[in-house]
């Protein structure tokens, strides 16, 4: 769909290879409702390199 943005991020950092993966992305807050963490919801910039 455009506009969407998928990554796997089932990856632990340890397995990739500069210790970093896509889960780095996802905010550590807890949400205003209920203080559960906010996973899967991160606005990102995508740009041609």
């Amino acid at each position: 769909m455009a506009g969407t943005v998928l990554a796997p991020g089932i990856w632990w950092n340890k397995h990739s290879a500069d210790g970093r993966n896509v889960n780095q992305l996802t905010p550590q807050d807890e949400t205003d409702m209920g203080a559960s963490g906010s996973f899967y919801d991160v606005q990102v910039r995508v740009e041609r390199v």
